[in-house]
This record gives C-alpha cells, structure tokens and sequence, in this order.
C-alpha cells in the first residue's frame, strides 16, 4: 500500500515536470542545443591550430662519469674536492679551495652504522691517497657534523674544513641504508644542485643556468661519490659473506654515465597548448545555461509556494526530491550522449566511454549542487 501511494505521487509529479518542461520547448531545445554548439566549436578551433610533429628520437649524447680520483684534477667548475675561484692549469691549485667530505652514523643508529662509518673513511682515503689522504672525514654522529657547520666561524676562519657532502649511514652490513647528502647551497657548477627536500624534483628540468639538474649532479661529482660508495658496500659484504673474497679484495662500482630517456613520435596539439590552460571555464560557459536552469526550477517551485502547498496535501518529500532526480537525468543523460559524439573530435585520444562518464558524473554532481543552493 505504502508502495503504490509513492509510486503514484511519483508518477504524478514526473508528469508535472515533464509538462512544464514541454512548454517551454525553446528553452529546452537551447539547453541541449548550446552545450553541443560550443564543444562542435572547440572541436574545429581545434583541428585549425597549427600542430607540431616531433619525431621519435634516441640520445645521441652520452655524458661519461668519470671517477672519483679524476675530481681532484683542477676544472673550472666546483666539485666535491675542489671549489675554483678560477679556471687553473693541470696539477695546479691555484685560487682552488680543498674541500672534504663528512661520514657520520645517523642519530639512534647501532654499532654497525658507527662501524661502518669508520671502515668507509679507510676504505675511501685509501683508494685516493694518490691525491689525498684525508678527504673523507669521520665524525662520531650526525649531531657532531651539524655542529660543526653551524659554527658560527664556519667557511670564515680559513683553517676550518669546509664540507661539500656528508655520508649519513643508517646501518651496516647486512642491512646496508645510508643517504648522501649534499650542500646545495653551493651553486657555481654548470647547472644548480636543488634542496633534496622539493617533492617529486623532475631532475630533465633545468636550473638557472640551462642545465639540467641531473647533469649538475654528474658535474658536481656525486655519482661519482656514490660509486665510491657502492664500491666499499660491495666489497665489505664480499668480504663478510663466507667463502666469497679475501680480505684484501675489491670491488670496484662504477656508473658509466647519463643520457637522454628515448621518446617515442608525438603530436603536440596547438589546441591544448594554447587554450588547454582555460579549458575549465570553456566548459563552465557551455553549461552554464542547462545547470542555471536547475536552480531555476528548484527556485521556482519553493518560491510560488507550491512545494508547500503540495506538502500540505500529503505529498512525500522523497517522492518529490526522486521525481526531480529523474526529471534532470531525463534531460542530461542524452545530454551526454550528444556531447560525448560532439566531443568525438575535440577529445580524438580518449575512450568515447570515458567522455560520456566524464559528462554525467559532472551533471549528477551539479545536480546535488543546485538542490544545495535552492
């Protein structure tokens, strides 16, 4: 019983706003008519902007990393040993500062890190003595090394040591975890070495001096310090894995070097970008009117008191908010359907199911908002 009396109110009042909608057939005809016109217009902008075609291409350039030793060789550029005011002659150091290199335990690590720690400043000055024999420096914790640079006489007084990088290490063997860390603040390499602290760094992006970061770190000798120090992870866990190597063995890590990632042929549509950046209110103008018109009805009703006159002659108020429902999706549904083939040529790359989803999930949550606002 309950059911049948919902069941005729809600068929009587669809026919109430299907009868009303009907009257204004101009109107109607508009809000389906407009959205369709201005997607059809967008899709032949879209076709008339110039395209550009850019071919599948593969790095021709290789950038060789070169090892650790080769840093201490005088460049023009800055890198973890050497900071040159000025471009000097092979073997020379002149207008070069030495700079070093910290190797702490973490704060809250074990043994094994400070272990670690220790047999890494050996293992690392020993495979540069013929350079120098004291560029890795140890420090008995992280808190030692922060200390340290945030003297308030650091990088003034000449006879302190300056630090272009510093190896945190977590844990030793077996479970090796350890960070480089490396003082962006020093920025006169080719490019610009970021704070490791921006989320999602794009490391293809260039820096302020049209390179790109990754190439800054190349420049700056930081894989290189991370061969040296994969090289000391290999070889100490060779060392302590049973039967592998002898004491004296070395394992040597090496990075070649970097290049370009490989693309694939692509078009860039002028469309997109040139008019991409505005899409969003292109779209709120084309549906500007058929959403305007929801609050319209809504309003409308609730105005001329016949909500309230229908309450009083025991309507329910689910019976009228589901006729409602159905009324507008009666409208944006085909709605949807006109828009998604209009769209067909603006939206050319994507799945026509995907388009139509698109459409009606925007159309059911302007429904909510319009019911919010009325």
């Amino acid at each position: 019983m309950c059911c049948g009396e919902f069941c005729r109110q809600f068929r009587v009042l669809a026919w109430k706003n299907a009868t009303l909608k009907l009257r204004s057939l101009g109107t109607l005809l508009l809000e389906l008519a407009a959205p369709v016109i201005i997607i059809l217009i967008l899709g032949a902008l879209s076709k008339s902007l110039y395209r550009s075609t850019t071919e599948q291409t593969f790095p021709k350039k290789y950038n060789q990393n070169t090892p650790f030793n080769s840093l201490y060789q005088i460049r023009c550029n800055d890198n973890l040993v050497l900071r040159c005011r000025a471009c000097g002659k092979s073997g020379s150091s002149n207008g070069c500062q030495t700079r070093f290199i910290a190797v702490a335990p973490s704060a809250g690590s074990g043994s094994s890190a400070k272990t670690a720690a220790q047999e890494l400043v050996m293992f690392a000055n020993a495979i540069t003595s013929q350079y120098s024999n004291s560029t890795f420096k140890y420090f008995a914790s992280e808190d030692d090394f922060l200390k340290t640079i945030d003297y308030g006489l650091y990088s003034i007084d000449n006879s302190l040591p300056i630090f272009s990088s510093a190896v945190i290490i977590n844990s030793g063997f077996p479970n090796w975890d350890y960070v480089l860390r490396l003082n962006h603040t020093y920025n006169n390499y080719k490019g610009f070495l970021p704070s490791t602290s921006i989320p999602n760094l794009n490391l293809a992006n260039k820096g302020p001096n049209d390179a790109t970061y990754i190439s800054s770190y190349l420049d700056s000798g930081y894989f290189a310090l991370a061969d040296v120090v994969t090289s000391f992870v290999a070889s100490s866990t060779c060392q302590r894995t049973p039967g592998k190597c002898s004491d004296d063995e070395y394992i040597n890590a090496h990075l070649n070097g970097i290049a370009d990632f490989p693309n694939a042929k692509y078009i860039n549509a002028g469309f997109w970008t040139n008019i991409g950046f505005i899409f969003g209110l292109l779209m709120i103008i084309a549906f500007c009117l058929p959403i305007a018109n929801v609050i319209v009805y809504l309003v409308q009703e609730k105005e001329t008191k016949m909500r309230e006159s229908m309450y009083m002659m025991a309507m329910r108020s689910d019976a009228l908010w589901l006729s409602w429902l159905f009324h507008f999706l009666c409208l944006f549904l085909p709605l949807s359907i006109l828009l998604t083939l209009a769209g067909s040529i603006l939206f050319e790359y994507s799945s026509g199911i995907y388009v139509f989803f698109y459409f009606m999930t925007f159309f059911l949550a302007s429904i909510s908002y319009c019911v919010f606002i009325s």
